[in-house]
């Protein structure tokens, strides 16, 4: 990601743009402060400043695009599908979800996140997640099992109030 990042700054754009500010900056610092005639270590000082301002800029922009593509990295993806025979959760496409992480899978009731139950992803598709479930929580199964049923059936009006967070919760 880092050296994705950092070929698109390095790209003629971004190149252009760095040099083009950096060096009307010290052109400005030049002018203002230093007589290029008077001695020669001035210009490697202003060389050197330049070199600097240029790596600066360029971490710069680098932290700022990581921050702002991980600032909307949501932790949870919602579910698609369910599929009763194989225990398997379809859910959206999610970069925060690696293969084999140990997800907490919750029901919104009254817009509010119940546990159903634990599971690991099992497999990374191009565009959902399959999540295996390992087990339901046993409070969930005592006290909703209208709601199991209708997962079971694939009710899409269950299926839309499920999410899945990729970390895990004690479930007893």
């Amino acid at each position: 990601m880092i050296g994705k990042k950092l070929k698109n700054i390095l790209s003629l754009n971004g190149i252009s743009l760095i040099v083009g500010i950096s060096g009307g900056i010290l052109a400005f610092v030049t002018l203002s402060v230093a007589d290029l005639n008077i001695k020669i270590e001035l210009r490697w000082f202003i060389l050197l400043s330049f070199i600097f301002f240029i790596f600066l800029l360029i971490s710069f922009k680098l932290i700022n695009d990581l921050f702002t593509e991980l600032k909307f990295a949501s932790n949870f993806s919602h579910a698609i599908s369910y599929i009763s025979g194989d225990s398997l959760l379809l859910v959206e496409i999610n970069k925060n979800f690696d293969y084999s992480a140990i997800t907490t899978i919750f029901y919104i009731k009254n817009g509010v996140e119940i546990v159903l139950g634990t599971g690991y992803v099992s497999n990374i598709q191009q565009k959902l997640i399959q999540i295996k479930l390992i087990n339901f929580d046993v409070d969930f199964q005592k006290n909703n099992t209208e709601i199991l049923k209708q997962l079971n059936d694939n009710n899409a009006d269950i299926i839309k109030n499920i999410i899945v967070k990729n970390h895990s919760k004690f479930i007893q």
